[in-house]
């Protein structure tokens, strides 16, 4: 016996009403991460040449703001120059996750006489 389309589209939305079902949404979502701030920070970083960070060894993730005026940046462990990297305004921020990333960092002053500023959690 053949079933009639009806009955196929009934069978067909009882399977996917029970699989919603048993999916279902979590009854609380995922936590944040949560982040300690350590000692080690840093303000008024000169950058006259390129500068990397000196990060405390239980440094996690990093927190890091141009000061002053524009910096460009790189976190892939390159040397950014003046004219090249990431742009970095003054008075904005860039977070680094990872020991890797906050150590592949550097920066180098846009415009002379930009400073930063890096605080360090874990």
């Amino acid at each position: 016996m053949k079933p009639s389309s009806a009955m196929a589209i009934w069978l067909l939305l009882g399977s996917l009403v029970g699989a919603n079902a048993q999916l279902g949404a979590p009854s609380t979502p995922p936590s944040e991460p949560t982040y300690t701030p350590i000692a080690g920070a840093q303000h008024n970083i000169q950058l006259t040449s390129p500068a990397s960070l000196v990060m405390p060894v239980s440094a996690r993730f990093a927190v890091v703001q141009a000061a002053n005026s524009n910096v460009k940046y790189t976190t892939d462990g390159t040397i950014p120059t003046p004219s090249t990297g990431m742009s970095l305004y003054a008075g904005a921020s860039v977070q680094l996750s990872g020991q890797a990333e906050i150590a592949a960092f550097a920066a180098i002053a846009a415009i002379p006489g930009a400073t930063l500023d890096v605080e360090y959690y874990r």
